[in-house]
């Protein structure tokens, strides 16, 4: 029988593909980016280590076009609070915990050393509970 979601690990659930864009390349950039590769995160980096990770929001939020610059400013300006992380032996119960206490819908995995390794999202965390349900589920009318 398979595990439930909330006995699956980060490691289970995570995306491994993920598109990484370097701390100083500009918010331009990674708009692009996104789009080109039509992914909702990226990961920020710096060499092979976790800065933080942005989405959609982060860069339509600090949108104003009357003082923007997109082409100037470094992707490392977003980064404050934005970026939460858990090693992959954490437990997708954690990670919505995680996501719920930080208001984030991302969580990198990180290895002990900070290298990025994947990252889980809401969506993954949904669907891993759609697909194996949780203990005590009652089935949908």
């Amino acid at each position: 029988m398979r595990p439930h979601a909330a006995e699956l690990t980060a490691r289970e659930v995570m995306t491994t593909d993920i598109v990484r864009l370097d701390a100083e390349r500009s918010l331009w950039e990674a708009l692009v980016l996104m789009a080109d590769r039509q992914v909702h995160h990226l990961v920020v980096t710096s060499g092979e280590r976790l800065v933080g990770v942005v989405n959609e929001f982060h860069l339509l939020d600090v949108w104003t076009p009357q003082t923007w610059d997109p082409m100037s400013l470094p992707v490392r300006s977003l980064l404050g609070d934005l970026t939460a992380a858990a090693l992959p032996e954490c437990g997708l119960s954690q990670i919505a915990a995680i996501m719920r206490d930080r208001q984030v819908d991302s969580v990198a995995i990180v290895d002990r050393a900070g290298h990025i390794l994947g990252i889980v999202t809401a969506r993954d965390v949904v669907r891993a509970v759609a697909e194996r349900g949780i203990p005590g589920d009652v089935p949908a009318p």
